[in-house]
């Protein structure tokens, strides 16, 4: 028998004991150490008042212990080790909450730790601030990322239909595959189950397939939506496959199928339809892309169900399909480069495509083309003539040419359109610098106290966000306060920055030289219309612009007009953090930029003889706008139709303060087609933080014409200080009803924990 007295240290194997006092039986080979015991493995270091240590297998016993790892952290009356990687916990309590052990825990009268696999938990308590709040005789907590096992159920109440309940159940089939089957009651509606499969095949190759399926005894297709049982069983659906697959750097597709039963299950179901879908259409689309140093090609096709149809169950065969899409493009090939005068740069391109549109049942008596076969071909050529201090000089001519076949036609017959476009830019640009960026020390007494403040809340701001990085490592312990007196000088690292204002003043000329339009004539009626087009494309150059939806109509004409341009940006220079010990920089070559403001006016001219009067003469004006410091983001736009004096208008705000934000959009828009009323809506919303733990946000839109609310969210965020939970409370007023809705996220050492709290202000959050 050895005894050891005072700061004793034991080496066994891959194993160190440490204790204030031990007792070594040799024949036995079995260490008794106690006071401040600490047992380091190579796995995680565990601490108590008393350890027995079998050295020849490693068998060890830690009474009032406390495991202590990256991930989480277990205390208990007792924790013993039966091998090198399985522990046995007795009278235990376990949290991901590495500092706050209160927050959220679960004590469980016995639990068998596998390290890295998994934490087998008995008879099992959840306790939330020391309360208990369930119950579950056995469950299974995983350690690493992905395991096998029961995931937590899901309640769920439907407004007029009851409580329902989910419980998913995830199978990690290998390190690349997994899947989730969540067998679902759906209250008054029956039965059914969400299942979704994912399978990673390497770096930018995976595959994807999810479904719910449901044996509804309420919906019946001829019902319009009543909640009342329809007497039969309808097995309903919507299922989503994806694919996709980067062969190597250049050559890759995208391939996406959904589909479902009836189309009633998107208001049904929106939650996890919605998730799904893709605009108004649902069935396959895909692509397979190529690209080289001086080409791209693409290949697209899609054959897709219409949702909006009268029938729920019917397929719109009407609806025209892209049976396929083929593309190809150049980049800019240089033909001179020099510095002759007027002959800067000269290159030339191309970009062109064949499409395919067909029906899948075209009616007998169409009143338009449905069916039809496309080739488009935009060769181009810019030249760059010269630059003359600010002043530079360049033009751009496009020749945009489409030509068409109608198989379904008498005669097979087809047409042709064809335009040349020219876009002249004559630039003059100056700039200005304010301020100098770089960084330096100043003491603490010379700094004014409005920045004093605002230092202070920064600082505070930012210590729930410190994280370890290579140029920060993490605190061990905390961080020191500012020491201020009259003897010593604190000195701050103040951040100077500097400022660049951009004025940009163009005049662009754009002007259609040459354009056809020849071949059938039904046709050619038929694009005089947007409601005839195929796609945008369809449309002829010089109308383009009175026929498109607003994108279209806020652009240049592109005829015989003369545009006006004066753009303005303000951009700022930060000096970057630096650290000569870890990235070698420099403020030379060390700095942020970012855009804080700018100020756009367009106005363009219409030369054009039929045009009489000045007035008919001027295209849209348009103004964009924006500002952002540190509590201000302000957004503007504005497109003013002479003609008509339409508006299309737009503004966006938002205002922080130390503990609430305020947000507010307005857009008015009265370009619409006659029959129709001005689009006038208005968005509010506020987020309340009145403690760092509770956060309080609402948000409405409303139709002013109409004086009626869109949408209004109340929601309640809970997300303690120290990151180890966060429960979202949510309550939903739309046109079509309302709905409740709470989630409470566990943190398993997930950074996006701290990324909400640090952008719980942002409008993003404003749902």
């Amino acid at each position: 028998m050895f005894e050891a007295v005072g700061n004793v240290v034991v080496v066994s194997g891959k194993d160190t004991l440490y204790g204030e006092a031990a007792v070594f039986d040799r024949r036995q080979m079995r260490f008794q150490v106690e006071g401040n015991v600490r047992l380091i493995t190579g796995d995680m270091t565990l601490y108590g008042s008393r350890l027995d240590y079998h050295a020849a297998s490693g068998y060890a016993e830690v009474e009032n212990a406390r495991i202590v790892n990256t991930q989480y952290n277990i205390v208990a009356r007792k924790i013993l080790r039966r091998a090198e990687r399985t522990y046995e916990a007795h009278d235990a309590e376990f949290t991901t909450c590495r500092d706050c052990v209160e927050s959220w825990a679960v004590f469980g009268r016995k639990m068998v730790i596998h390290l890295e696999d998994r934490a087998i938990i008995h008879h099992g308590m959840v306790k939330v601030k020391g309360s208990g709040v369930l119950y579950l005789p056995y469950f299974v907590i995983p350690l690493s990322k992905r395991k096998t096992g029961l995931l937590f159920p899901n309640v769920f109440n439907r407004i007029g239909e009851g409580m329902g309940v989910s419980q998913p159940f995830f199978w990690a089939i290998d390190d690349s595959k997994d899947a989730t089957v969540s067998p679902t009651f759906w209250a008054t509606r029956g039965y059914g189950s969400d299942l979704e499969y994912r399978h990673r095949f390497g770096p930018d190759r995976w595959f994807e397939g999810s479904t719910r399926v449901m044996d509804d005894k309420i919906y019946d297709p001829e019902s319009g939506g009543s909640q009342a049982e329809s007497g039969t069983s309808y097995t309903r659906y919507f299922g989503k496959l994806e694919n996709h697959w980067m062969w190597n750097p250049d050559w890759g597709h995208h391939l996406r199928h959904t589909s479902l039963r009836d189309l009633d299950m998107g208001r049904d179901y929106p939650e996890y339809v919605d998730r799904g879908v893709i605009g108004s259409e649902i069935g396959f689309q895909g692509h397979v892309d190529g690209r080289g140093d001086l080409w791209a090609v693409s290949l697209q096709s899609a054959y897709q169900r219409n949702m909006l149809y009268d029938d729920a169950e019917e397929f719109d065969r009407e609806y025209v399909q892209t049976l396929p899409r083929v593309a190809i493009g150049t980049t800019p090939l240089a033909l001179w480069q020099g510095d002759t005068p007027g002959l800067k740069h000269l290159s030339v391109g191309l970009d062109g495509s064949f499409t395919r549109f067909r029906q899948v049942d075209p009616p007998d008596a169409p009143a338009v083309i449905r069916n039809a076969d496309r080739l488009t071909a935009l060769p181009y050529l810019n030249w760059h003539l010269g630059t003359w201090g600010p002043f530079s000089l360049r033009n751009e001519t496009r020749f945009d040419y489409q030509a068409y076949r109608f198989p379904d036609e008498e005669g097979r017959t087809g047409a042709e359109k064809a335009a040349t476009l020219h876009r002249t830019e004559l630039a003059f640009t100056v700039d200005r610098v304010f301020g100098l960026a770089y960084e330096e020390k100043v003491p603490w007494s010379e700094i004014s106290p409005e920045l004093r403040k605002q230092m202070r809340a920064e600082k505070q701001e930012a210590r729930p966000l410190v994280t370890a990085s290579p140029d920060r490592p993490r605190p061990l312990v905390g961080e020191l306060p500012n020491f201020e007196s009259s003897i010593t000088e604190d000195q701050v690292m103040v951040a100077r920055q500097a400022y660049r204002h951009s004025q940009e003043y163009k005049l662009i000329h754009h002007r259609i030289s040459t354009e056809t339009l020849s071949g059938s004539h039904r046709f050619q009626d038929q694009i005089a219309t947007n409601r005839g087009w195929f796609d945008i494309t369809d449309a002829v150059r010089s109308t383009e612009y009175q026929l498109g939806a607003n994108s279209a109509r806020t652009i240049i004409p592109v005829g015989s007009t003369l545009e006006l341009q004066w753009n303005n940006s303000l951009i700022r220079k930060s000096p970057s953090r630096t650290d000569w010990r870890t990235d070698k920089r420099y403020l030379r070559d060390n700095f942020t930029y970012s855009k804080t403001g700018y100020f756009d006016v367009s106005q363009g001219y219409i030369f054009d003889d039929e045009l009489e009067e000045f007035r008919e003469r001027l295209t849209r004006l348009a103004v964009n706008a924006g500002y952002t410091v540190e509590k201000w983001a302000l957004s503007l736009s504005e497109n003013f139709f002479h003609q008509e004096s339409d508006h299309i208008f737009t503004a966006g705000g938002q205002r922080r303060f130390d503990m609430m934000s305020l947000m507010a959009t307005y857009n008015y828009n009265s370009s619409n087609p006659e029959g129709q009323k001005d689009l006038h809506t208005l968005g509010l919303g506020v987020l309340v933080r009145p403690t760092d733990l509770l956060g309080l946000s609402m948000s409405r839109q409303m139709d002013l014409n109409s004086q009626e609310s869109i949408l209004t969210v109340y929601g309640v965020d809970i997300m303690p200080t120290n990151n180890c939970w966060i429960l979202q409370l949510d309550y939903r007023e739309s046109l079509v009803g309302f709905q409740y809705s709470f989630d409470i996220m566990w943190n398993y050492g997930q950074e996006k924990f701290q990324q909400t709290r640090g952008e719980w202000f942002s409008a993003q959050r404003n749902r």
